[in-house]
C-alpha cells in the first residue's frame, strides 16, 4: 500500500558567478583654505583591486555634525581612475571649516574625510607718525575688519594685535567693538629708519600673514612725502568670524 507524502518536493540547485571587487576611494585638496572668489580643487582617485576604476564619484561636504550635502557628481578618467572638482568659494562658505568626502556612486564606499576652509577677505590698517625724536612717545593705531558681502565691511573685535619695531615686540593691544586699536610706544633712542609692524595672526590652519603697507619717502620735506597705501588681502574664516591673518607696516624716521 502506497504511503502518502505531505508536500512532496524534488531537490534543486543553481549556480552563478560572484565577483568580489575591492574599491578604494581617495580624496585630497590642493589647498587647506581659500578666499572668497577663489577656487579650491578637490580631487582624488578610485581604484578597484588596485587598478584605476571607471566610475561615478559623489562629492559631499558638511559642517560640524550636520548631514552630508551632495555638491557634485563627477566621472573618473578611465586610464587613471582620477577625478576632480573645482569648488568656487562664495561668501556663504567663508565662515566655516568644511569637511569633505567622496563616495563611489554605485557601492557607496567612502573615502576618508578632509577639511577645507572658506575665508573672507580681511583688512588691517596701520597709522603711525612719519618722524619722531629719540625716546619720544608715539601712537600706533589702525583698524581690523573683514568683507562680509561685496563692499560690506564688518569690524573684528576682541582681536590681539602685537606691535613690533624692527622685529622687537613693543606691546599687544586688543581691537575694540569697531575693530580699532591704538597703542602708545616709545621710539628708539638711536637715530635711523625703523619699521613698525602690526600683526593679526588669525585662525585659518596653515595661513601665512598677509599685509598692508604704509610707506613714506624718508628724507623729503613733509609736503613731498607721498603716502602709499597698499590694500591688504588677509584672509579670514571659521565659525566665529575669525580672520586668517593680517599685518601692517609703517616706516618711522627719527630726528636727531
Amino acid at each position: 500500500m502506497a504511503q502518502e507524502m505531505l508536500d512532496p518536493m524534488a531537490p534543486a540547485s543553481r549556480e552563478r558567478p560572484l565577483t568580489v571587487l575591492a574599491y578604494t576611494v581617495y580624496i585630497t585638496c590642493d589647498i587647506r583654505w581659500q578666499v572668497v572668489g577663489g577656487i579650491a580643487r578637490i580631487y582624488g582617485r578610485v581604484n578597484v583591486d588596485g587598478y584605476p576604476a571607471d566610475v561615478e564619484v559623489i562629492i559631499q561636504k558638511r559642517t560640524g555634525a550636520e548631514p552630508w550635502t551632495e555638491v557634485a557628481r563627477v566621472r573618473t578618467i578611465p586610464a587613471t581612475g582620477t577625478y576632480a572638482y573645482d569648488w568656487l568659494i562664495g561668501y556663504a562658505d567663508a565662515c566655516y571649516d568644511w569637511e569633505w568626502r567622496a563616495l563611489e556612486a554605485r557601492t557607496g564606499i567612502s573615502s576618508t574625510t578632509i577639511f577645507v576652509a572658506g575665508a573672507h577677505f580681511t583688512e588691517l590698517t596701520l597709522t603711525a607718525p612719519a618722524e619722531a625724536t629719540p625716546g619720544e612717545s608715539i601712537t600706533v593705531s589702525g583698524r581690523l575688519r573683514y568683507e562680509d558681502a561685496p563692499g560690506v565691511w564688518v569690524p573684528i573685535s576682541g582681536a590681539s594685535i602685537p606691535i613690533y619695531v624692527d622685529g622687537v615686540l613693543k606691546g599687544t593691544v586688543t581691537t575694540g567693538a569697531d575693530g580699532s586699536y591704538s597703542l602708545i610706544i616709545t621710539a628708539p633712542t638711536t637715530s635711523g629708519t625703523y619699521t613698525i609692524r602690526a600683526t593679526y595672526a588669525g585662525t585659518v590652519p596653515g595661513a601665512a600673514a598677509a599685509f598692508a603697507i604704509l610707506g613714506f619717502q624718508v628724507g623729503l620735506p613733509p609736503e613731498l612725502q607721498p603716502l602709499v597705501q597698499y590694500a591688504s588681502y588677509a584672509l579670514a574664516a571659521l565659525p566665529v568670524l575669525a580672520v586668517v591673518g593680517a599685518v601692517g607696516y609703517a616706516e618711522l624716521t627719527k630726528r636727531r
